[in-house]
């Protein structure tokens, strides 16, 4: 079994993602996500999870910087209430399976960041399996979220999308056959 690769240090990732020239399938930017205290924040950090979570390389949630790409930060109370095991014990109420996340805090030029790592799916992509709404936010009961070419997360709705997603589960598949021959 080979091991997984090295992951780029949150400097080297947050200087990638900043000359991206905008948001991509792999970057998602957030100036202020306060999932606890605002329920359309939390929809939106649920819907970037589930998103990354079904696409071939997964993404980053980069929160503490602005649209164009200014690192902002966010305050220090707020950067607290971002750990491990409620933000994925949130994702797993709102997704099955539920995609993995690794929550990581950073800080640059003396701001916090919150940098939210989404694996991308092993064996099944992640649905959506309860119903939450919020101002514009809207997550559906039995939908499967992807990032469309606006780089934006969204619902799966073209034949090219399930195909791409089809394809995907079909390549997992066939790796984990050949992963448990060898």
């Amino acid at each position: 079994m080979s091991l997984p690769p090295e992951r780029p240090s949150l400097d080297v990732l947050l200087d990638r993602a900043l000359q991206t020239g905008g948001e991509t399938d792999g970057f998602d930017f957030k100036e202020l996500l306060d999932f606890r205290n605002n329920a359309e924040h939390k929809i939106k950090l649920l819907k970037a999870s589930g998103a990354f979570g079904n696409t071939d390389n997964g993404g980053h949630i980069i929160i503490g910087v602005s649209n164009d790409q200014r690192i902002v930060g966010v305050a220090r109370e707020l950067a607290a209430t971002y750990d491990q095991t409620p933000v994925q014990r949130m994702v797993g109420e709102y997704f099955a399976p539920p995609p993995a996340v690794q929550v990581r805090q950073h800080e640059r030029d003396g701001r916090k960041l919150i940098i939210i790592e989404v694996a991308p799916f092993r064996d099944f992509p992640s649905i959506v399996k309860k119903f939450a709404q919020s101002g514009k936010e809207t997550l559906r009961e039995g939908t499967f979220l992807t990032r469309n070419v606006a780089a934006e997360s969204s619902l799966l709705t073209s034949e090219a999308e399930v195909r791409k997603l089809c394809d995907a589960i079909a390549i997992r598949r066939a790796r984990s056959i050949v992963e448990l021959i060898q």
